[in-house]
């Protein structure tokens, strides 16, 4: 193996993994020397063999040096002011915890050495108070290495966190094997935590690609291959927020969950969640409110929109976020809950309570540069996003026809012409199979279904959320409006 390679592997190894007990064996040796008189035959004769041997012999000196390694502890609180914040978006707290993870038992260890060899001192047993001091060597190394590479060296902090970003991209085989060893009633047990911790992952990873793509550093877009690391973070992710179905039983989902993970554009998913009885009359589905794989759905849709949340964020340039949801949509397997995911995330993030119209007009207008950046896209996966952009518009259609229905003093006139002529266009751009939507009322009421859905979700405080009443007398009425506002009355 050449030298170059071998230093490669070195740097790789997450020393921080080094286990206390090595640091435990000076600490032992120390107490069985003062209580039980124990003598190191290579310590003496090596503190025979120095040119000065008196000079070792001073327990005042011994003593001093312990006191001045004793004040090592500021590195602990470079540590602990570091852990809340964040690198690449990654908490360092999480970051010291998988890289260190036994940090505190050697401050403690060091603490004790601290307390044995002032002891040993005070009553004069040289050989343990030198083994105390080399032992609390050992420890300020460990510390200050750590001290440097998480709260004085970018260059380490990046390090640090590729290693910790690699563990997590692991999770998934580490799930997949734990999983499949476990018997049916283990797997009953511990399917909720990982699952949970599953969603957590996919959480962190995504603000780790949101801050990357603000930094031009990561490549997921529309010309990047499956297999590069970047597309498979993204996968990895995306895999972790919605098992796919060979995965689900893995990540602790039950039978019901895990027979489809919304695979196909909004109206097929709906032929899924809704009951048997509104695949003729979908209106149906809205007053049906026990349906199982419903309630899978939206707790879909809210982790989507954390994703979202977590991915957007960190960028800053509204054009930049249309690329980064693009590129999201271009490489996601499913895109249903995504769909439904970001447009909870817009409402949540620009349409704050008891604001007028514009932060209406911003969502909309960020689902305007989705669609033209795909527009303008070429690949196997551009009439797939087209498709999600006009399913995400007809969905905010929809959920401004619900709101301006159900509130009072909340203007959405101008939310409703600019969503008339973005999605005008688009159906006039839009052709071949996957981007053909019909416009018949029981097709356009498999849409308002959603954007039902994404109002129960939002529950906005000016507005109201209808009774079973009120939707019987308002879909009728929304459809209609939604019908003649795409033209279909005219064609």
């Amino acid at each position: 193996m050449r030298a170059t390679d071998m230093l490669k592997k070195l740097r790789q190894i997450p020393w921080g993994h080094l286990p206390p007990f090595l640091l435990l064996i000076p600490l032992l040796f120390a107490a069985a020397s003062l209580s039980l008189g124990l003598s190191c035959p290579c310590l003496t004769s090596l503190a025979a063999s120095v040119p000065y041997p008196n000079r070792l012999r001073s327990p005042d000196g011994i003593s001093a040096v312990i006191r001045a390694l004793g004040l090592v502890g500021f590195a602990l609180s470079y540590i602990n002011s570091a852990k809340a914040s964040r690198v690449k978006g990654i908490l360092l707290e999480e970051v010291i915890s998988q890289c260190y993870p036994r940090y505190g038992q050697v401050f403690l260890i060091h603490g004790m050495l601290a307390l044995l060899g002032l002891y040993s001192c005070e009553i004069d047993v040289l050989q343990s108070a030198w083994v105390c001091l080399l032992g609390m060597l050992l420890c300020t190394t460990y510390s200050l290495c750590m001290a440097f590479c998480i709260a004085f060296s970018p260059k380490w902090q990046n390090r640090l966190i590729s290693y910790y970003v690699r563990g997590l991209l692991s999770q998934v085989s580490r799930c997949k094997a734990y999983s499949t060893e476990e018997t049916a009633a283990e797997k009953n047990r511990d399917k909720e935590r990982l699952y949970k911790r599953g969603r957590r992952t996919a959480y962190q990873l995504g603000s780790y690609m949101g801050e990357r793509f603000q930094a031009d550093d990561i490549h997921v877009g529309r010309h990047a291959h499956s297999d590069q690391e970047d597309v498979r973070m993204l996968l990895v992710a995306l895999r972790l927020l919605m098992p796919e179905p060979a995965e689900a039983d893995n990540m602790g989902l039950d039978d019901t969950e895990s027979k489809n993970r919304w695979v196909g554009s909004l109206p097929k998913v709906f032929d899924y969640l809704a009951c048997p009885e509104a695949a003729e009359h979908p209106e149906c589905a809205f007053f049906t409110t026990a349906v199982p794989k419903r309630q899978a759905f939206l707790n879909d849709v809210r982790h989507c929109a954390t994703m979202w949340d977590n991915l957007l964020l960190p960028v800053k340039q509204e054009e930049h976020r249309a690329e980064l949801a693009v590129d999201v949509l271009w490489q996601a397997p499913t895109t249903a809950a995504l769909c439904c995911g970001l447009v909870y995330h817009l409402q949540m993030a620009y349409v704050p309570s008891g604001s007028n119209g514009t932060g209406w007009q911003m969502s909309v207008r960020l689902l305007s540069l989705i669609f033209k950046i795909a527009w303008t896209s070429d690949g196997a996966q551009r009439e797939k996003v087209l498709r999600c952009s006009t399913d995400m518009m007809l969905l905010m259609l929809g959920l401004a026809c619900l709101c301006g229905a159900n509130s009072k003093g909340l203007d959405l006139s101008p939310v409703f012409q600019d969503l008339q002529d973005l999605i005008a266009d688009a159906f006039q751009r839009n052709s071949g199979i996957v981007c053909y939507i019909p416009t018949t009322t029981a097709y356009l009421a498999k849409y308002l279904y959603f954007s039902y859905l994404l109002l129960l979700l939002l529950a906005m405080p000016r507005v109201n959320l209808p009774s079973r009443r009120d939707l019987y007398r308002q879909i009728p009425v929304i459809l209609s409006a939604i019908r003649q506002s795409l033209g279909a009355g005219r064609m």
